[in-house]
């Protein structure tokens, strides 16, 4: 198994995400080559607003618009190489391009956008041409995430395994926080507990040890990732108090980073990972609290998969509670929606919380139909 072959890190490889070579932040790295000093400041100011509207302004949508305006005929995967005046887009600006674009494609339309997989690929390309190793990583993590919700299992492990590779080269502990999280949550969906728990484990020791920062390029903080499949797992293997535990601290840490540093996206996933939990333990009053919050968010932050999930899971609180019909009419808005973005990955999961509804409901025949399709 790759967890044989753990790369050792030590703090002194905790150097920050920047570019080995000019040791410039990777997010900030455009320049518009050959424009007057004063419209290369006017950019690299605009990008750091972009930052700040998609993360703290809930602001992707319009900055989604913006980057548009990047890209030749609305074809995210041809951004164009030269603007007005003449004036010229860098590969390197091109990469940043690209890398938001992904970022921002993914958080508004889903995690199967098969946009920002494009995009990801574009920066892929980029990224070998102009040897960035840290903005491969975040590239190839957007890239499993799309595999994970619309390719086979087998795929995504591949994708992951390419990531854990990385991180051996680079001895890299940022690198490897992210690459034990994507094996660990595809080894998760393998049904493999056992192992997923030890990566992920493996990953939040590394980011305990030496205080990994997170990569900004990428759309959750892996850290909170680790814990919420973590818990997953934790229940799944019997260790009921322990998963309890983890969860809070997933919540805990992601409505931290969330304050801090407007990162909602953790915080949406750290819900979601409870709202789950409370299913498992057939608690609807832990589910609607989850839900309710994680909506609010979504709809603020206009996350659509998580928008959709907590639809999902509201849905099912309602019905457990007794308001059936209200509570199934949820489950198929959210259904439907999650359909609509792309998602397949937890469709079956999905459809056994609309054939206990239908339970509740005394509607046996049809929820036998709904367990048939899950």
């Amino acid at each position: 198994m790759l967890l044989n072959n753990t790369v050792s890190v030590h703090n002194s490889d905790l150097v920050g995400l920047t570019d080995p070579d000019d040791q410039a932040p990777i997010t900030r790295r455009g320049t518009f080559q050959g424009t007057p000093p004063a419209l290369q400041k006017t950019c690299k100011a605009m990008f750091a607003v972009a930052h700040f509207a998609a993360n703290v302004l809930s602001a992707r949508g319009a900055l989604l618009s913006a980057l548009a305006h990047f890209f030749e005929r609305g074809d995210w995967g041809s951004a164009f190489e030269t603007g007005a005046e003449g004036q010229r887009l860098t590969a390197e600006d091109q990469l940043f391009i690209f890398m938001q674009a992904g970022q921002y494609l993914t958080a508004t339309r889903g995690l199967a956008s098969s946009e920002a997989r494009i995009c990801y690929k574009r920066a892929e390309s980029l990224c070998h041409s102009l040897d960035r190793p840290l903005s491969l990583h975040a590239a190839l993590i957007g890239q499993w995430q799309h595999s994970l919700n619309t390719d086979t299992l087998p795929a995504t492990m591949q994708i992951a395994q390419r990531l854990y590779s990385l991180a051996n080269e680079q001895k890299n502990a940022a690198l490897m926080t992210g690459a034990c999280n994507a094996l660990g949550i595809t080894l998760f969906f393998l049904g493999d507990f056992e192992t997923a728990r030890r990566y992920l484990g493996q990953g939040l020791e590394l980011w305990r040890s030496g205080g990994v920062p997170p990569l900004v390029e990428e759309v959750d903080v892996r850290a909170v990732s680790c814990l919420c499949y973590k818990a997953e797992c934790d229940w799944h293997l019997g260790e009921i108090a322990s998963s309890h535990a983890t969860v809070v601290e997933a919540i805990c840490l992601a409505k931290e980073l969330n304050d801090r540093h407007g990162l909602a996206e953790a915080l949406a996933e750290a819900l979601a990972s409870a709202a789950s939990l409370g299913h498992s333990e057939r608690n609807p009053a832990e589910v609607e609290r989850c839900a309710s919050e994680l909506i609010e968010l979504a709809t603020r932050q206009n996350f659509a998969t998580w928008r959709a999930v907590a639809a999902i899971y509201g849905g099912w609180a309602r019905s457990a509670s007794g308001d059936t019909a209200e509570g199934i009419a949820s489950i198929e808005n959210g259904i439907s929606d999650y359909r609509a973005i792309g998602s397949m990955l937890c469709m079956p999961y999905y459809l056994t919380l609309k054939d206990e509804a239908l339970h509740f409901a005394g509607h046996t025949f049809e929820a036998l139909e709904v367990i048939k399709k899950a």
